[in-house]
C-alpha cells in the first residue's frame, strides 16, 4: 500500500530565488523556493513550504501571473516560486562552490538529490548540513528518509528519534518514524507515532490513512475504518483512502466491495500506482488473472520501484505456471526490499513448484529466519519438509514442529494449514494423528480446496505419506 512520504519543512527563504523558473509542463517536478500561501482564487486555502518536491499537475498561463497546481497541496502557487528539480541542483551547486558553508542550499540540494534517486549523494549532503548545524531536527529528518528509502531501518529509527529529540512537537518526525515502524512490521509503535503525529496536526489526511493502514494491519479493523473515515472528511479526493477501505474489504472476502473501492481509487487518480496493485490483487482473487497482471504491469510502469506490485504478479505468473518469469518479479522484489518474509515464502513456492529443491529449502528458511511468528513462514516451511518429493529435503519432525505452531497461532485453525499438519504427521509416521488432522481440513475446506483435500485424506487413511505434485 502506498505511503506518502513527507518532505522538509524549511522556514527560509531561498537565496537562488531570482534565478528564472523553468518548470513550466505538466508533469515536471520541482522543489518550492520559498514558503508561500496556496490560493484558490484570491483565498488562501493552505501552504507550500520552501524545500518541499511536488508534481505539477495542471499549469495557467493565461492570466498576467502564471500559476500551478502541485500534487499533494490545495490551492494554487505563482510558477516563479518553484523551480524544476534539474535546475535546482545546478544552481544549489554553483551556489555551494561560492560558499561551502551554505546549510541552507546543503540540505536543500540533499532533498533534491533524494527526489532525483541520487539517495548516496543526498546523504553527502545532508552530513555536511548537520556537521555545520548539528542540532537541526529537519536536517535528522531527512537524512531519515533517505536511510528508509535504502532499507536502512535501524538508522533511520535513530535519526527520527533524535530530529524528536530536538523537537518534541515535529510532526513529520513522528509521522516519518511511524513509517519506519510500520515497514519492519512493528504496528503498535506505528499507531503511537501516528496518534501523536494527529494529536499535534489533525488537519493532514494522511496521518489518518496511514494510521489506518497500520490499525487493519494490526487487525483492528473497525478502528481502521474510522481512520479512513476522518481522512475522507479531510479531503475526499485521496484515492489511498479508498484503497485502504479496499484491502479491509478484501480481508474480510467482500470482494464485489473490495472491487468497488478499488475502481473508485483508480478513476480518482489513473496514475496511482497502490490503486492498480490493489485492483490487481482482488483480479487475482476472482481469478481474472489476464486483468490481474495488466493491473500489476501499470502499477511498475507508474512506480518502478515499489516492490509489492513485483511480488503480486510474482504470484499471477507462479499460478500460470510461468515460474521463470515469477523468480524474476521475486528477485525484482528482493532487490528493492531485501528482508520481506513472505516474498522468499513466494519464491520458494515457485522454486518448488519448478523442481529446485534446494533453492526452494534455501528460501522457507530464510522466510523462518526473518519472521517465525508469520504464518506463511511456518506454512512454507513445514509443507516443504512434509512433503518435498526428493527424500533428502524431509524431516518430519521438524515438519510437525512448524505445522503444530502455524495451528496453535490461531484460535480456529485454518483448512489449508490442518491439512499441512496432517501432511507433517503423516511424514512423521504419526497416521492416527495425521487423519485427525485431515478429517478436520477436508470438512472446513473451501469449495476450490474440498476435492483434493478429499483424495488426500482417503490417501492418509491408506498410510501413504502426502507428496507435493510438481507443477
Amino acid at each position: 500500500m502506498a505511503m506518502r512520504a513527507f518532505l522538509s519543512l524549511f522556514t527560509f527563504s531561498l537565496l537562488w530565488l531570482a534565478t528564472v523558473c523553468n518548470a513550466q509542463e505538466v508533469g515536471d517536478k520541482v522543489v518550492v523556493l520559498t514558503n508561500y500561501d496556496t490560493k484558490i482564487r484570491d483565498k488562501v486555502v493552505g501552504k507550500a513550504f520552501a524545500g518541499s518536491v511536488h508534481r505539477v499537475i495542471a499549469v495557467e498561463k493565461s492570466t498576467k501571473t502564471p500559476w500551478c497546481h502541485l500534487d499533494n497541496l490545495n490551492g494554487w502557487v505563482p510558477l516563479r516560486v518553484v523551480k524544476r528539480l534539474d535546475v535546482a541542483d545546478k544552481d544549489l551547486s554553483e551556489s555551494i562552490k561560492r560558499n561551502p558553508d551554505d546549510v541552507e542550499a546543503l540540505a536543500t540540494r540533499g532533498l533534491v538529490r533524494f527526489e532525483m534517486n541520487r539517495a548516496d549523494q543526498a546523504l553527502v549532503d545532508f552530513d555536511r548540513a548537520r556537521r555545520l548545524n548539528p542540532n537541526s531536527p529537519i536536517i535528522l529528518n531527512n537524512m531519515g528518509r533517505v536511510f528508509k528509502a535504502q532499507n536502512q531501518y535501524n538508522q533511520a529509527l535513530a535519526a527520527f528519534t533524535e530530529a524528536i529529540r530536538l523537537n518534541p512537537k515535529f510532526t513529520h518526525a513522528y509521522f516519518n518514524r511511524g513509517l519506519v515502524y510500520y515497514s519492519i512490521s512493528d504496528f503498535p509503535n506505528a499507531i503511537k507515532d501516528y496518534d501523536m503525529a494527529i494529536q499535534l496536526d489533525k488537519s493532514d489526511p494522511w496521518f489518518f490513512i496511514n494510521r489506518g493502514n497500520a490499525q487493519h494491519a494490526k487487525g483492528d479493523v473497525s478502528a481502521a475504518l474510522d481512520s479512513y473515515a476522518a481522512a475522507e472528511k479531510l479531503n475526499p479526493k485521496i484515492p489511498e483512502i479508498f484503497v485502504g477501505r479496499s484491502n479491509v474489504f478484501l480481508g474480510q472476502k467482500k470482494l464485489e466491495d473490495a472491487m468497488s473501492m478499488a475502481n473508485r481509487a483508480v478513476e480518482l487518480d489513473p496514475q496511482d500506482a497502490s490503486a492498480h496493485n490493489t485492483r490487481g490483487w482482488i483480479y487475482y482473487k476472482m481469478k481474472e488473472l489476464s486483468k490481474a497482471t495488466d493491473d500489476f504491469d501499470k502499477a511498475i510502469q507508474l512506480a518502478p520501484k515499489l516492490a509489492l506490485p513485483y511480488t503480486n504478479r510474482g504470484v499471477v505468473y507462479t499460478e500460470q505456471k510461468q515460474y521463470e518469469n515469477a523468480i524474476k518479479d521475486f528477485n525484482r522484489s528482493l532487490a528493492l526490499q531485501p528482508a520481506i518474509a513472505i516474498v522468499f515464502v513466494n519464491r520458494g513456492n515457485a522454486w518448488m513448484n519448478s523442481g529446485d529443491y534446494a533453492k526452494a529449502k534455501e528460501d522457507y528458511t530464510k522466510a523462518i529466519e526473518l519472521a517465525p511468528e508469520i504464518s506463511e513462514s511456518k506454512a512454507g516451511l513445514a509443507w516443504f519438509l512434509a512433503t518435498c518429493p526428493d527424500e533428502k529435503y524431509r524431516d518430519g519432525k521438524r515438519a510437525v514442529e512448524w505445522a503444530t505452531k502455524l495451528c496453535t497461532s490461531r484460535e480456529t485453525p485454518d483448512a489449508n494449514y490442518l491439512h499441512t499438519l496432517a501432511a507433517a504427521h503423516a511424514e512423521a509416521g504419526n497416521f492416527a494423528e495425521a487423519i485427525k488432522a485431515g478429517e478436520l481440513a477436508a470438512t472446513n475446506a473451501s469449495a476450490e480446496n474440498k476435492a483434493t483435500f478429499d483424495n488426500d485424506l482417503k490417501q492418509l487413511r491408506e498410510k501413504i505419506p502426502l507428496r507435493h505434485e510438481v507443477k
